[in-house]
This record gives structure tokens, sequence and C-alpha cells, in this order.
């Protein structure tokens, strides 16, 4: 049977009721019912095709919905009532021409700066700061809207608030319309962009009450920023500000980049979600190879892909030396002149280095590419300093460390080792010491065969008789008990090279 379609004066007869229940001096709880109950009619209408946008506008235009709807926003001291009117303008926002949007949205964007952001948050409660934001999700994913181009200090403020929510669902929500508005208003979010991803030049909420809800705990001031979620309790909100912040850099705010890099860069060695990680690999690869300037991120970025290929997770890691493998290609192609040799002579060399063969770990299943060596050697001198540094520190003391640590910053090194090769040669001496304080403090089985494994590498890489003479030399200083726990080591390498003499 095909449906009859109403017209505005159908519509204002079904909820002339209703309507007239909308008013100032009814009470909160029959205001909000009145509120669901038109939405719901209005809904099923359309939804059934009885109601098109141009009837729908023109019902709206001639009774003043929106406006006879406005002061519930602000006035109101029903929750409910704030709630019900923000879903109405949501759905109705996204029914209806973008013309209307546009005069709607420019009175309703000015009073969302007002309730929820700002340095004093009006809105306390959470579910109503969270359908404001929804309705801003609305207006976000209209191309090109005019009352956001007009509003975008309303709609930055606004962000800011959202981004500082303690409340998870309205920090999503936050991040979720940021990547909407780079897609929709790339020019004006450009404008923004670096305030929203560090802070850089933003607000740090200074003068906000301590109880505010803009504080995730009790007399803990925090900048409102993306950069700032990265270290969020739940990952899906750690995942969205990575996104966000992955929309905003590539689309032109990189002078944040220098905040936000060692932020990235501090994400790969404490992040739990498989997830959160695969995408924080995909980002930094992504910045690494598609900026503009792209060789300026690669010294603070390149970490992130090392932890990456050290992760116990199986995915996380064979995807880790993928992104290797890409960023040193587009290293090959960049430097194809001087990099001529290698490529056309690194097969006799991979079998000269690994004669007799050396073991691996996982993801490695031989030598890495040249395009994975060659992405880590031409940073290797930088990038063994800082290592070694974190290494060390996370084995001080290592009968009292966290166990955890020890083996990821193990890991970190031998991964890193597999790719530089002979390049740190010059670090042999702090590689032994590093080896041998585990070997000689460290109690955790684990730790002391990663450590074991790393001498195999060091042993290779380093120059087999030297690193063996220095390590011997430095156990008998130190009168420590530690020539047995050394000797798989020196097996290993006399070994594989007996021509070394050691």
């Amino acid at each position: 049977m095909a449906t009859t379609a109403l017209t505005a004066e159908d519509l204002l007869k079904d909820t002339h009721r209703l309507l007239s229940a909308i008013a100032p001096s009814t009470a909160g709880r029959v205001k909000a019912r009145s509120v669901e109950a038109m939405h719901k009619y209005l809904r099923e209408a359309h939804a059934a095709g009885r109601v098109d946008a141009a009837t729908l506008g023109a019902f709206a235009e001639t009774q003043g919905v929106v406006p006879r709807l406005m002061p519930l926003l602000v006035d109101d001291n029903s929750d409910t009532s704030r709630e019900n009117a923000l879903l109405f303008f949501a759905w109705f926002f996204a029914s209806v021409d973008g013309s209307l949007v546009d005069k709607y949205a420019a009175q309703v964007l000015p009073t969302m700066q007002a309730r929820v952001g700002g340095p004093k948050v009006a809105e306390q409660t959470e579910e109503v700061r969270k359908a404001w934001f929804e309705l801003l999700k609305v207006l976000a994913a209209r191309e090109n809207s005019d009352a956001v181009n007009r509003n975008i200090d309303a709609v930055k403020s606004a962000l800011l608030a959202g981004l500082a929510d303690r409340f998870d669902i309205v920090t999503t929500l936050a991040c979720e319309v940021i990547q909407l508005l780079v897609r929709t208003h790339p020019q004006r979010m450009y404008m923004v962009g670096d305030t929203l991803a560090s802070g850089l030049m933003g607000e740090t909420q200074s003068s906000m009450p301590l109880n505010s809800p803009l504080y995730p705990h009790p007399g803990t001031p925090r900048v409102a920023s993306l950069a700032s979620l990265l270290h969020h309790k739940k990952y899906r909100v750690r995942l969205s500000a990575l996104q966000a912040i992955e929309a905003l850099v590539m689309n032109g705010s990189v002078r944040c980049m220098e905040q936000l890099a060692p932020s990235l860069a501090r994400m790969i060695p404490t992040e739990s979600s498989p997830e959160v990680k695969s995408h924080l690999l995909k980002v930094a690869t992504r910045f690494m190879t598609q900026l503009p300037e792209r060789a300026q991120y690669v010294p603070q970025l390149l970490p992130v892909l090392l932890g990456g290929v050290s992760d116990t997770f199986a995915e996380v890691s064979s995807l880790s030396l993928a992104c290797l493998t890409e960023l040193g290609t587009l290293h090959l192609r960049d430097h194809e002149k001087e990099m001529k040799d290698a490529m056309a002579y690194d097969d006799a060399a991979s079998l000269a280095i690994h004669t007799p063969p050396l073991s691996y770990p996982p993801p490695f299943q031989g030598r890495p590419s040249l395009a994975a060596r060659v992405a880590v050697q031409a940073l290797a001198e930088d990038l063994a300093s800082g290592l070694m540094s974190a290494a060390f520190e996370a084995t001080a003391s290592a009968a009292c460390c966290d166990v955890e640590a020890q083996a990821r910053a193990l890991r970190v090194v031998r991964a890193f080792l597999a790719l530089a090769e002979a390049r740190v040669a010059a670090h042999c001496a702090a590689l032994a010491s590093l080896v041998l304080d585990v070997l000689t403090q460290s109690t955790d089985e684990v730790t002391r065969a990663l450590a074991t494994d790393l001498g195999q590498f060091i042993g290779r890489f380093c120059g087999p008789a030297g690193f063996l003479s220095w390590a011997h030399e430095k156990v008998l200083h130190r009168r420590l008990p530690a020539v047995p726990a050394f000797v798989p080591i020196r097996a290993h390498i006399e070994r594989r090279c007996p021509h070394t003499g050691a």
C-alpha cells in the first residue's frame, strides 16, 4: 500500500499539543516527554518516506521549532529535557537541507561554546555533554558548512574541552569530530590543527576550577590536546587520538610535530593494545614517507619501528618490519647513485657475512632485506646512543628492576643489531658491558637468555676476537663470577668463527 505524504499543515496538526507543552512554564519532565514524542513522530514519518526534507524544513520554519527548543539547551533544569532537545537537533540537522542547517547551526554553535567550551564548563551532566558532541559530529559531517566556517573558534573551544573531558565517550567523540572536520573543512582545520594536536599556542585550562569535569582527577590540571590522550587508560581513546593526530598532521599542521614526535616514540614501549600499536606504526611510517619535510622526522620516529620489530605480538613485529622496508625502499630511491654498489653486491656481502649462517629471532627469517637494513644504518650512530642509554637504565640493578622492561630493552637492542650490523662496532665495549651486567646480576631466565643471544650478535658484528678479549678482561677486573655465564657466548662465537683464534 502506498504511503500518504504529509504536508507541513499535517505535521502541525499532529504535533500541536506537543509543541504547546514546550514552554518555560511547563514542568521539566513534561517538556522532556514532549520533545521526545515529537522527535519520535517526525523521525518515524521521515523514515517511512511520508515527510521529505523540504516539508520538514517548512514545518520547522513556520512553527519556530528550533527557536522554541533553544532555551532548553541553556535554561532548563531538567537534564533529560536538555538531552532530548540535543538529540532532536542532531536528527533534524542530519535530515534537512544545508541552507537551513547553516541558519540554525550559527545559533547553536555559540551556545555550545558557552555550555561545554571555554575554561568553565557549564554543563555538568555527562550524557548531555555526550549529546552536544553527537550534534557537533552531525554538523562536522556537512561539507564546507558556512556555520562551521564562521564559528571555528567556538568549535575549537568545544573540541579542546572535549579532549580534556573525563568522560571517555565524550573524548572519543571529540576525536571523531576532528577527523570529520579535516575532511569537510580542511582549510579551517589547518588554522587550528597545531593547537588541537599538541596544545601549541593553545589553552592550558589553568583557570578551571578543580571540580571541573575537565579534570580527570581532583587537583590535577591538564593541557587539553590530542597529545595528552596518547597515554589515556582506555585504548579506544588512545586509538581515536592517534587517528585524529594523523588527520591533522597530514592536513598540513606540522608545526606540532616537534612536540608530538617524542610522545609518539614513548608510546610503543608501554602500549598494551596490538590494535593501537599497529596503527602507531602505520602513522609513524606515513609521517616519515609522505610529509613534505619527511627526513627531519625520521630520527625521532624510527625508534617507534625498532620497538615494533622487537614486539612480542607477531602481527606487530611483522608489520613493523614491513614498515622499515617501506622506509628503506624510499631511502634507496632517494639515494640511488650513492647506494648503487650496495644494491649490486648485497647478495655477495650477505654470503660473506653469514658464513656460517647466523640464527635470527622472529620476525626475521634470515638476514633482513637491504631496504630494512638501510633504513636503520643511515642513522645507526644516532640511534645507538639512545638505545644503549635506555637499555642501561632498564637493566641497572637488574636484580630488583622490572623484568619485563629489561627484556623489552634487550629485544630492542637485539633487533637494532640485526639491522645495523657492523655499524655498531664503535659501541662494542658498551654492548659487551650491557650483556655482562645482565648475566652477572639478573636471575630471570628469559632475560639471561636474551642477553646471551644478544652477545652472539655482538660477537658477529663487532669483531669476535676483540669482543671476547674485552669481555674477559672486564670480568677479571671486576672479580665477578661471570665467566660461567659467559661460556655459551664464547662457545657460540668460536664455533661460528673458528678463524678468530679467541
